[in-house]
């Protein structure tokens, strides 16, 4: 077991966090995946859990505004929701956790759409279907920029057992 160590910046001040994690856990993984569609949530669960990430899952607008109290990184969003829209949908994302990045889905792309979620804050637009082999590395880029946006440098050291030793 090691201790994690980070140095947060918020505006001019400095905030050191302690934390205990084990060797194979990740720092910062969580994806949150919002769509009506239960069969789509479902597969892109499967595929991003299997490239070792934290999945959490939302219906809706309203569901997905309760699952961002544990802190995604990674928002994946469709466009057409029951009770919104993922293009205006982002700026509320961004009100509660303006460190996360969003990648908005959608099965109709348009030209408009697109360029309005980037105005809105999203890291990129994909269509369904046209760009299944984009999801992991979009995700993957978004979550090395969330990691950037959140400010923390990382650091993992030894257990306060370990240093007795040395």
């Amino acid at each position: 077991m090691s201790r994690l160590f980070c140095i947060c910046f918020f505006g001019t001040k400095i905030y050191p966090i302690f934390a205990r994690m084990s060797k194979n856990e990740n720092i910062i993984n969580k994806v949150l995946i919002i769509d009506d569609e239960p069969q789509i949530r479902q597969l892109l669960a499967r595929i991003l859990g299997l490239e070792g990430y934290e999945v959490l899952q939302a219906g809706d607008c309203k569901a997905a505004v309760k699952q961002m109290e544990y802190s995604p990184n990674v928002v994946l969003c469709d466009v057409f929701l029951p009770d919104g829209n993922g293009v205006d949908f982002i700026k509320t994302i961004k009100k509660i956790s303006p460190e996360s990045e969003i990648i908005l889905l959608t099965a109709h792309g348009n030209i408009p759409d697109g360029v309005q979620a980037i105005k809105n804050g999203a890291f990129d637009y994909i269509t369904k279907g046209d760009d299944n082999n984009k999801i992991i590395p979009v995700v993957s880029r978004a979550m090395e920029q969330a990691k950037k946006n959140i400010g923390c440098l990382l650091y993992t050291s030894p257990s306060p057992r370990d240093m007795r030793r040395s």
